[in-house]
C-alpha cells in the first residue's frame, strides 16, 4: 500500500513536522502549524508505504509502532533509519535529561515550574521518600503543603 500525504490525508503528516521540529508535542498540532508552507512542501515530496513486516511486528510486540525513514538527497545519497518501540517505552528508554525535559513540558505549564521541579526531585529519591502522600500533595494544583505541627 502506498499513499501521498494531502490536507485530507493526516497519515504521514505527523513525522514530517516532527523531522522538521525534532519532536512532537501540542504545538505540531495547531491550524497554524500544519498550514506552514514549509511543511506542505515536505509533504509533497513524502511517501508512506505499508509494510507487512511492520504490521506483524506491531501484532507480536505490546507497544511496538515500527517504522523506517529513507531520505534521499537531490545527488542521489539515502540515508535510513528504523525504530520499532517509540522513545519512552521500556523498549526504547529516554535518557535522564530527555526524561526530565518531557516531564517539565508536560507538567509545568500545570503545577508551575518550581513545583515541577520539586516533584522531579521527589520522584527521582522515590525509593527513600518516606510518605508517598508527599507526591500526591505535589500532583495537586496548587499543591497542598503539610503545615508544620499539624496532626499528621
Amino acid at each position: 500500500m502506498q499513499w501521498k500525504i494531502t490536507p485530507e490525508n493526516w497519515s504521514g503528516k505527523v513525522e514530517v513536522i516532527s523531522a522538521l521540529d525534532g519532536r512532537v508535542t501540542w504545538e505540531q498540532y495547531t491550524p497554524e502549524r500544519q498550514a506552514d508552507p514549509v511543511v506542505a512542501d515536505l509533504c509533497q515530496r513524502v511517501t508512506t508505504i505499508g509494510d507487512p513486516e511492520f504490521d506483524a511486528i506491531k501484532r507480536a510486540n505490546m507497544g511496538a509502532n515500527p517504522s523506517q525513514v529513507v531520505l534521499r538527497t537531490r545527488d542521489g545519497r539515502s540515508y535510513s533509519g528504523r525504530m520499532v518501540f517509540p522513545p519512552g517505552h521500556p523498549a526504547n528508554p529516554l535518557r535522564p535529561g530527555e526524561l526530565h525535559e518531557k516531564f517539565a513540558y508536560w507538567a509545568e505549564p500545570v503545577v508551575g515550574g518550581e513545583q515541577a521541579a520539586e516533584l522531579a526531585a521527589l520522584v527521582g529519591r522515590l525509593e527513600r521518600v518516606e510518605d508517598v502522600r508527599a507526591v500526591g500533595d505535589l500532583l495537586r494544583v496548587p499543591a497542598v503543603r503539610p503545615v508544620e505541627g499539624a496532626p499528621a
